[in-house]
């Protein structure tokens, strides 16, 4: 079965998987900041200041475009999957 969830795109579901992260006890502020570099890169290519934009972004979590939720969860699986990969080769 085909799973038609959206989610709110632009960037706005890594800035608030990465605010849930941030506020967890362990904090995985590094894949945190890695989730924070999706909105920074948006802004970024669309002639903004990336840093300043994801400061008020998240203080606001504006949310007005929307994603599939497959398509995001297979985003942030394939990511991780590729930073698994990178860390594994750079052991050697």
């Amino acid at each position: 079965t085909w799973n038609k969830a959206i989610v709110y795109g632009s960037g706005a579901a890594e800035i608030s998987c990465s605010l849930t992260m941030e506020a967890a006890p362990n904090k995985i502020s590094a894949f945190a900041d890695a989730l924070n570099m999706v909105p920074m890169a948006l802004a970024g290519n669309g002639g903004m200041q990336p840093i300043n934009t994801l400061t008020v972004v998240k203080a606001q979590q504006v949310k007005n475009v929307f994603e599939t939720l497959i398509e995001k969860k297979q985003e942030i699986l394939l990511v991780t999957q590729v930073v698994n990969l990178i860390l594994k080769f750079s052991e050697y």
